[in-house]
């Protein structure tokens, strides 16, 4: 699973570059869409689901890809 850059924490904390952020004693890198096709590149991408949970709510995505036969 990925953070969402829609996240309500993208942009908080200290900033450490390409969408990283620092969360108390977390780096958090934050992604967009595009960042999940690019990380997909040369798979089969079965799904990508964008959801929340907790409180407040972490945006994230759920990616789902198999190896191409």
């Amino acid at each position: 699973m990925l953070t969402a850059r829609g996240d309500a924490h993208y942009g908080g904390g200290t900033a450490d570059g390409d969408d990283i952020f620092e969360h108390g004693s977390f780096a958090v890198h934050f992604s967009s869409r595009d960042l999940v096709d690019t990380l997909t590149d040369g798979w089969n991408l079965n799904e990508v689901h964008a959801f929340e949970e907790g409180e407040p709510p972490r945006r994230m995505w759920r990616v789902t890809r198999t190896l191409p036969r």
